[in-house]
């Protein structure tokens, strides 16, 4: 995969810096799958892969992302790791299981940077992990306090 990139454009606050512009022409359609339960952080995702030339297709919970990723086989799954209904943990451990998800690759989003989450998230499979910083507060243990 492959990204065209802009640098030094007109405006931009760090001058020299590549941003991504969208898939370089040529490139196989991607499909990728955004899990997550909040809408304004889903449809962000959404907006902004769509906008990058991905296909794109969006999950509130982990029982609508398990099926989409059977129905659909995404490439690529941005999966949030704490979802009502099947959270991100049991979607993920179920792709994993089957000789296709093997070869899915697992974003997993958390709001936690706790390093007890990392390795836990890390332990499911998933590709790798994005933390971020969220409205929602999470207590060391790693309950939520919202």
């Amino acid at each position: 995969m492959h990204l065209a990139e802009v640098t030094d454009r007109a405006g931009s606050e760090q001058p020299g810096k590549a941003r991504p512009l969208g898939l370089e022409p040529g490139q196989p359609a991607y499909r990728l799958l955004v899990a997550e339960d909040r809408e304004e952080n889903r449809q962000l995702l959404v907006k902004l892969l769509t906008g990058w030339g991905f296909d794109v297709r969006a999950a509130c919970n982990g029982v609508e992302a398990l099926n989409l990723w059977r129905e659909w086989h995404p490439h690529l799954i941005w999966m949030d790791m704490r979802m009502p209904v099947m959270d991100g943990y049991e979607a993920t451990r179920r792709i994993k299981a089957t000789p296709q998800g093997q070869q899915t690759i697992i974003v997993a989003l958390t709001a936690s940077a706790f390093e007890d989450e990392r390795e836990r998230v890390l332990a499911k499979a998933v590709t790798t992990l994005c933390a971020s910083r969220s409205s929602r507060t999470r207590s060391p243990a790693g309950s939520s306090d919202t």
